[in-house]
């Protein structure tokens, strides 16, 4: 069976501004078989809570409920990252310009990771859902959504709604959101490596 490897990236930061930093990530990897989106195997995980060097915006930590005190001495660790990511054809994340920016803020290399968008390449609203924001879609489709705007919690409400099945293909979300069909076309290669 053909299989495509994909990891599910969230982070909670302290703020939406340029200046921002990421205050906490996470990472859940799984291998995909390629005809359906079908999830077959975890492969790896990643989390960490991280020090910023700016303030956190009350409007942030109202969301995510992280502090200060609670983030003294965390680092997230590029090695650790990079470990996880290596061999992934795509990274999801449920909002990507965002995510995408916060990482590339930290490290540059990321900007070139094979970005896939579950909010914006798949039109909820035309399948009947009021609107395309993560917590929304998760009580639609009645999964617990852990700790809301925890990254590990996000991360795996929002794999478990990507195995959810488009309900016009048959095929599970995981594959609209990452154009498994290019993968198809084009021969699933090697998948991602920042060193390659």
């Amino acid at each position: 069976m053909e299989t495509f490897r994909a990891a599910i990236l969230d982070t909670e930061t302290t703020g939406a501004g340029p200046g921002d930093q990421v205050v906490e990530i996470a990472i859940l990897v799984h291998d995909y078989a390629l005809e359906t989106g079908a999830a077959l195997r975890e492969v790896a995980s990643y989390q960490s809570l991280n020090e910023p060097t700016v303030a956190i915006h009350p409007t942030a930590q109202a969301i995510h409920g992280l502090s200060m005190k609670e983030l003294r001495g965390h680092r997230m660790r590029e090695s650790d990252i990079v470990q996880v990511l290596r061999g992934c054809h795509a990274v999801v994340a449920h909002n990507v310009p965002f995510d995408r920016g916060m990482m590339r803020s930290h490290f540059a290399w990321m900007q070139s990771l094979p970005w896939r968008c579950s909010c914006w390449s798949i039109p909820w609203k035309a399948l009947g859902f009021e609107n395309g924001k993560l917590q929304s879609l998760l009580a639609a489709h009645r999964i617990n959504p852990g700790s809301a705007h925890r990254a590990m919690d996000d991360v795996r409400g929002l794999h478990q709604l990507m195995q959810h099945v488009h309900p016009h293909s048959g095929r599970h979300y995981i594959w609209h959101a990452v154009k498994a069909e290019e993968f198809a076309a084009a021969g699933v290669g090697a998948g991602f490596d920042p060193w390659g």
